[in-house]
């Protein structure tokens, strides 16, 4: 079983790499990231660490370098966005969308930052969110299942 689970590491590794994709180490895990000219992949890795444990601070630093990094394509065609409002981070995106990051920008599966605020329930920054213009059909119909099954909640 474990060699059969190496062969399929190795064709998924040399697949992403035909694509486009640079294959990053980073704390003992393996992540994909499209290739981005002229930016550094360590850079990525440090944005989408500081986004994923929440660390305003070292979020700060990288953009202040490379404020396009607020855009980055990661593994799913998640965006630094996406994590944000899925943790329900609101300060991070704040930092985020101060820097440009695109509100209406999809995942590989076509979820917007509302979607994934909405499948995390995430209340605060659903309305955040919505009080910034972002908007999806597909949010709408997640909340509504997220609810009590008698409709939408309200938000104010």
């Amino acid at each position: 079983m474990r060699s059969f689970m190496t062969l399929l590491w190795a064709a998924a590794l040399t697949m992403a790499l035909v694509a486009g994709l640079v294959v990053v180490r980073q704390a003992g895990m393996l992540r994909l990231h499209h290739a981005i000219p002229g930016v550094d992949e360590a850079e990525i890795c440090e944005l989408q660490s500081a986004v994923g444990l929440g660390d305003l601070a070292a979020a700060e630093r990288v953009l202040e370098k490379k404020p396009d990094l607020a855009n980055c394509v990661c593994m799913g065609g998640w965006r630094p966005i996406h994590e944000a409002a899925r943790a329900g981070d609101i300060p991070m995106a704040k930092l985020l969308i101060s820097k440009g990051a695109d509100l209406d920008a999809t995942t590989g599966d076509g979820d917007t930052a509302l979607d994934c605020a909405v499948s995390s329930g995430e209340v605060r920054m659903i309305a955040f969110l919505l009080r910034r213009g972002c908007t999806s059909n597909r949010g709408v119909a997640l909340l509504s299942r997220r609810s009590t099954g008698v409709g939408c909640i309200t938000l104010h």
